[in-house]
């Protein structure tokens, strides 16, 4: 679904990117907008797919990560439910920070992985840097 998107809208999108625990309230009154107004525009750009969902940035130095690290990893199992199933695991640990890319080959390249994982075959790292 296309629609048009407006300055509010872009606005509207750029507030939430910084912050997505911003009340309705709070947007409206950055927006310069009445509450319900604001409300119809979030769930509509929500509805159009543009807002997937909504999350919280975590301190990764007050977690102990403070290296990003991108690896390389195969799995021990090929087929698409184990992919599937990896990719489900790296999005829950608080350590994955998700699958980047599919080289089409059951290789995988992550980001901030957690190399306990059970079904790593193999872990090499690419390179890593300190935020």
């Amino acid at each position: 679904m296309h629609i048009e998107l407006d300055r509010v809208d872009r606005s509207l999108l750029a507030l939430l990117q910084e912050d997505a625990g911003m009340t309705t309230a709070a947007l409206a009154e950055r927006l310069s907008l009445s509450q319900s107004p604001c409300w119809r525009r979030v769930n509509r750009l929500e509805q159009a797919g543009l807002i997937q969902r909504r999350v919280a940035v975590l301190n990764r130095e007050a977690l102990g990560m403070e290296i990003v690290v991108f690896a390389t990893v195969n799995l021990t199992q090929s087929g698409r439910q184990n992919l599937l199933a990896f990719e489900s695991e790296m999005e829950r640990s608080p350590r994955g920070g998700g699958v980047l890319h599919h080289d089409g080959h059951l290789g995988l390249h992550l980001k901030n992985c957690d190399e306990r994982y059970p079904p790593l075959r193999r872990l090499r790292s690419q390179y890593a840097y300190c935020q």
